[in-house]
């Protein structure tokens, strides 16, 4: 792995896999287990150091993917909660409301 024309160490990609494996156990905590059936079939955790970096890496690459998608999906979640009760929130505050101030038409004065 290679950033700026540099590449990294062996132990600092231990540690990086490190901090994602205690990523991936909080979400498995919260029910995300299957999410992780791909890493566990690397047979590779931070305490093998004396796997290859190579190995490493991909137990890096196939975390942070998987840790993505579950922060995109929880993302999601989070945002159409989120619309919804702002929604029953506008709803709540004048219940006799028919029409969507978005959607009312400027009337002109009538005399």
């Amino acid at each position: 792995m290679a950033i700026g024309g540099e590449t990294i160490q062996k132990q600092d990609l231990i540690r990086v896999h490190a901090d994602l494996v205690k990523m991936k156990n909080n979400y498995e905590k919260m029910g995300y287990q299957k999410e992780f059936e791909d890493y566990y079939d690397l047979y590779i955790t931070p305490m093998h150091v004396h796997k290859s970096k190579d190995e490493h890496e991909k137990a890096i690459f196939t975390l942070s993917s998987k840790l993505s998608l579950i922060v995109a999906e929880e993302n999601a979640i989070y945002q159409t909660a989120k619309l919804k009760t702002k929604s029953e929130n506008k709803t709540q505050s004048n219940p006799h409301r028919t029409e969507d101030p978005a959607e009312q038409k400027l009337k002109p004065n009538e005399k």
